[in-house]
């Protein structure tokens, strides 16, 4: 099997060309990123047709031949024109929103079948081309190519290898290509960009879908901001071996987080941790706008009683990194994926730089200067735009 793809500049899948059946599928997109085109030799030229988000049905040259029957969001049945005749059949769905049948007024079903976890025909009849088929109802279009299997509007999904083909638009928020973190038989994927498991809130699909990156742990509530500066601070009044280790560890952390920081402001280098210690939650509601549902610590991350308290200071530290995710979404001023990372490591990097210098660890060994880049590439992000009260402060 030899299959090429090509991509536009906006990462969007352009052309599937199945050399040994010798098919070439092109496919444009209007100005939001929709597929607007769909064309080759077996089927001709297909347009679909769109309002904002909803998929509204497919023709040809301006004229539906199908249109969707809307309820919510959600497909749940279609109009065909066949022949001048107009047929209305309703689909019959499943936990997740895949169609499993189809009825008409008079109560006929047909179209009945059943999916392997990842879009395969288990059972029953074939798949209907260019229609709803698995995950039917969420808008997902069967097209039936080898490496575009599937469409939704925001990207298309490969049967094949089982993952997206194009790189998450909201990456590194969400891993690039993975299908509902490997998870397919509890959580769908309703617009191609984030996983949840259907018929729950917003903040309980966040919570739950972080539940793998808690590390030997559970999430829970974060310990008081206030007490953990305060066992920081004690670093300071420590007799001057023992300051000395303090010292050496939070020089670590800093150390860290500067590097972090430096990647993290470098056009996406460098990723987020494969486990968190500390989240902070914040949902795009159907309405367009943002709720910030609450920061969690993960409990095998938090300081204990005999901890050094150059582990309570990254611990406190961290959480000004999630508060700046909380003042990023209330704000809902669009930051970016990456220039939220960006500014929250940057942050956390300064909060790290003052405990530091309160507790007087400069004079045992000045700061990294690996700093000095973290400060630079973060300016460039004009961190202080639209949620923070204050400009950018310096590192250095």
């Amino acid at each position: 099997m030899s299959i090429e793809l090509s991509y536009d500049k906006e990462n969007r899948l352009i052309q599937h060309h199945d050399v040994d059946a010798a098919l070439i599928t092109d496919f444009s997109y209007d100005p939001f990123s929709h597929k607007k085109l769909e064309s080759n030799n077996d089927i001709g030229t297909k347009e679909l047709f769109w309002l904002d988000d909803l998929y509204l049905g497919e023709g040809a040259a301006g004229v539906f031949d199908k249109a969707y029957i809307q309820a919510d969001g959600y497909l749940v049945g279609e109009v065909e024109d066949v022949q001048g005749q107009q047929n209305t059949n309703y689909y019959i769905v499943d936990y997740l929103g895949s169609v499993v049948g189809e009825n008409d007024e008079t109560g006929s079903v047909w179209n009945e079948r059943r999916y392997t976890p990842y879009g395969g025909l288990l059972s029953g009849d074939d798949f209907v081309p260019f229609a709803p088929n698995w995950v039917g109802a969420y808008s997902y279009r069967y097209n039936g190519l080898t490496y575009a299997t599937q469409y939704m509007w925001h990207r298309h999904w490969s049967g094949e290898s089982k993952q997206w083909i194009t790189r998450d638009p909201i990456w590194p928020s969400e891993l690039p290509y993975a299908y509902v973190d490997g998870n397919p038989t509890s959580w769908s994927d309703p617009t191609g960009l984030q996983c949840a498991p259907p018929g729950k809130d917003c903040c309980t699909n966040s919570l739950e879908k972080a539940k793998g990156k808690c590390q030997n742990g559970v999430w829970g509530a974060c310990p008081d901001k206030g007490g953990l500066d305060k066992k920081c601070n004690a670093i300071s009044n420590l007799p001057e071996g023992r300051k000395r280790i303090e010292c050496n560890k939070l020089y670590s952390s800093l150390y860290a987080a500067g590097k972090r920081c430096s990647n993290m402001c470098l056009k996406g280098a460098g990723g987020t941790p494969g486990f968190w210690d500390a989240m902070s939650i914040c949902c795009k509601k159907e309405d367009d706008t943002y709720e910030h549902c609450g920061i969690y610590c993960c409990s095998s991350a938090l300081p204990k009683a005999n901890s050094s308290a150059a582990d309570h200071c990254s611990m406190s530290c961290l959480l000004t990194h999630e508060k700046l995710h909380e003042l990023q979404c209330v704000a809902s001023k669009g930051a970016t994926p990456l220039e939220g990372e960006c500014c929250a490591y940057y942050f956390q990097t300064l909060c790290l730089l003052q405990s530091y210098y309160k507790n007087g660890c400069h004079a045992f060994k000045p700061p990294p200067s690996s700093l000095k880049e973290c400060y630079s590439k973060a300016a460039k992000f004009s961190c202080s735009r639209g949620f923070l009260p204050v400009p950018l402060p310096r590192l250095l």
